[in-house]
């Protein structure tokens, strides 16, 4: 009793680890569980089989329309913003730029047109930030929040519903501003999101169907929204399973494998109806061309044997640039947590402040 605590200190990974818990994965092996098993009637397992077919689709059909309504969305508030950039550079009074009676003061205001153009996207950013200090589980891409889920890590709030509200809202205004971020890492956390919360509401037959809601069976829900997540976002049906299983989950069965197929399926062609439909397109529910905010078709190009030369160089620059980048960016995470790890309102003035210099140098 008298001797001190001789345990080693941790440190601060492993200070982190101590305050989580972890899942039981492993499907119950006790007696009792088998026979209320073998017990189950031909009746009881027809109607869990409709039921998770009926999951599946809705799961599919949310993540559709979210990615859907996430892409139309960035692109009105674009159009809105480049609206009254122009407006506050050429200061004309009339109905369009077509219309000849219109008069135009001399122009063009660089003054006026920058402060509108900072001022909208810091504002975007602000609200994002905000965002993320009411969900705070919403900052950043949450992959390795998911992944950690996966592996049977119990990471509080990443599955909760104010986290896809802000996540699904933040995203949307920071894609908007034009800032180098893109939707198709929290489309994973969204997926994951949806796919939790679809089985996990106690309605109708959902309320007596308690293995929906074990940590075995939510393990798989969340790995089919991570895949549909991921094909929503890249418009890529196979390509979100092959992401989800290479990169997200660390269990795949083929039960998995069926369930995902269904559901990125259905919401890849939620998202293309979408997109025709408000693009007008003609052709049919998949899209022919990619689809990039301000950016317009590109026509291929034809390169030549010396060209390729100069493109090797370039990857090289490419790869040794990056690596100075990821080098920098790992060096910043540190600092960051140094100085701001428990300070989220200094985080809120940090994304406005580098939002600022970031559009400032567009």
């Amino acid at each position: 009793g008298g001797m001190g605590d001789t345990r080693p200190p941790c440190g601060p990974f492993e200070a982190t680890a101590l305050k989580l818990e972890s899942f039981q994965f492993e499907e119950e092996e006790s007696k009792l569980h088998f026979e209320m098993r073998a017990a189950r009637s031909a009746r009881t397992q027809l109607t869990t089989m409709l039921v998770s077919s009926a999951l599946i689709t809705l799961v599919g059909l949310l993540l559709g329309a979210i990615a859907s309504t996430i892409t139309v969305t960035e692109i009105e508030i674009w159009s809105f913003k480049s609206g009254k950039v122009d407006d506050a550079m050429w200061r004309c009074d009339g109905a369009d730029e077509t219309d000849e009676t219109k008069s135009c003061d001399d122009g063009p205001y660089v003054g006026a047109a920058y402060a509108t153009y900072i001022g909208q996207n810091c504002g975007l950013v602000l609200a994002a930030a905000l965002l993320c200090y009411w969900a705070p589980r919403a900052a950043a891409s949450g992959l390795p929040q998911v992944k950690a889920y996966l592996n049977g890590v119990r990471v509080p709030g990443i599955l909760r519903f104010s986290t896809l509200v802000a996540k699904g809202i933040g995203i949307t205004f920071i894609v908007a501003t034009g800032l180098p971020m893109g939707r198709e890492g929290p489309m994973v956390h969204i997926g994951a999101i949806v796919g939790a919360l679809v089985t996990r509401v106690r309605v109708g037959p959902l309320k007596h169907m308690a293995e929906l809601r074990l940590p075995s069976t939510q393990r798989i829900w969340v790995g089919m929204g991570s895949a549909a997540g991921v094909a929503a976002a890249f418009n890529a049906p196979l390509g979100g399973i092959l992401y989800a299983f290479e990169e997200v989950t660390s269990y795949w069965n083929a039960n998995l494998t069926w369930r995902a197929f269904m559901c990125v399926v259905i919401a890849t062609l939620v998202v293309n109806s979408a997109i025709d439909a408000y693009t007008d397109s003609e052709g049919g529910v998949l899209l022919a061309n990619g689809f990039v905010l301000g950016v317009g078709e590109v026509d291929s190009v034809n390169y030549t044997a010396e060209e390729f030369c100069w493109l090797a160089l370039l990857g090289v620059i490419g790869g040794a640039v990056g690596a100075l980048y990821t080098a920098i960016v790992l060096r910043m995470g540190v600092l960051r947590q140094r100085f701001l790890g428990k300070r989220p309102r200094a985080k809120v003035v940090e994304a406005v402040i580098f939002a600022f210099c970031g559009l400032s140098a567009f």
